[in-house]
């Protein structure tokens, strides 16, 4: 689902206006906000699946997933924004996700279970991602590439949607664990 024009031009503009430190810091909050998360759930509260309401960014068919579920979710988009940020920044082209499906590539499930003790493929994709980026002094390309929603992005761009990302499903997340300490 495309977002409309007017949606698009201005998350390119607040993606834009939104500096590389305040990226950064919005990734690092968010992902402590994810630990503290899973800290008051058991393991098996934490793979338990709870439908939750209709939630902006949260397509209807990642709607009913556990927290381990959308850490994992979380954990391949990491992956594939950083390779499509580096190969911006370093002009390479990488084929690692030249065929990505963001509807069908994204969903948790598609290789071994992941659990809650799997966080810390989480933790190390977010920090992978930060140390890399660490490694040049501007995020702002010529480069760009096109996203399938919101348009087209420089690698700086990508950067803030790697936090934004992380911003949506921790609303879900959030959902879940509250659902999950009713019951």
């Amino acid at each position: 689902m495309a977002a409309s024009w007017i949606m698009r031009k201005v998350i390119q503009w607040k993606f834009r206006m939104t500096s590389r430190e305040q990226g950064i810091a919005k990734i690092q909050a968010h992902l402590q906000a994810y630990l503290d998360l899973l800290n008051e759930l058991t393991d098996e509260q934490a793979c338990q699946r709870v439908k939750v309401d209709k939630m902006s960014g949260v397509d209807e068919d990642m709607r009913e997933w556990s927290l381990c579920e959308n850490i994992e979710h979380n954990t391949i988009v990491n992956h594939a924004l950083k390779a499509r940020i580096i190969s911006l920044l370093s002009g390479e082209s990488s084929d690692e996700y030249k065929n990505f499906d963001i509807k069908k590539d994204v969903m948790p499930g598609l290789g071994e279970p992941f659990g809650k003790s799997d966080t810390d493929q989480f933790i190390a994709s977010v920090e992978g991602y930060l140390a890399a980026i660490a490694e040049y002094e501007s995020l702002k390309t010529a480069a760009t590439a096109e996203h399938p929603i919101f348009g087209t992005f420089n690698a700086h761009q990508f950067h803030i949607l790697f936090g934004f990302h992380l911003g949506i499903h921790l609303k879900q997340a959030s959902a879940v664990v509250d659902l999950l300490k009713k019951s």
